[in-house]
């Protein structure tokens, strides 16, 4: 993958919607509500972590084809203060489509970042598993 710069079209402020699977959430964590965000939301075994810029999109839009998932929000800002970078990735059907590159191998997360970046996430849709 070529090197890829901090994109700063996407500010600081922008929120970023991460879809998180069914199989990544542990329900008895949150048995009086949503559980703990999960870093492994966070970690791919293939390519840098898949977002949507919220500002482009909708939350419907986000799950149209992922019915059952959940979706966490994370500010540009939290990105880049575990040190990772935002870049825009748009896709034919996706305009909203970026990524976020860490520093480890082919530009994968390090735990440390993906725990960093739950930690400031939110859940902007949950549906219990």
């Amino acid at each position: 993958m070529p090197d890829r710069v901090d994109d700063p079209n996407i500010g600081d402020n922008e929120l970023l919607l991460r879809r998180v699977s069914p199989k990544q959430i542990n329900p008895a964590l949150g048995s009086q509500g949503p559980p703990p965000l999960p870093s492994l939301a966070f970690t791919s075994n293939a390519v840098p972590i898949s977002v949507d810029r919220k500002s482009l999109t909708t939350l419907k839009k986000v799950v149209a084809n992922y019915p059952e998932h959940s979706v966490l929000e994370v500010s540009a800002r939290a990105v880049r203060e575990a040190e990772c970078i935002v870049v825009s990735d748009p896709l034919p059907d996706n305009p909203a489509h970026a990524l976020i590159l860490g520093n480890g191998p082919d530009n994968h997360l390090k735990k440390k970042e993906a725990k960093a970046i739950a930690q400031k996430s939110n859940w902007a849709l949950y549906k219990m598993p």
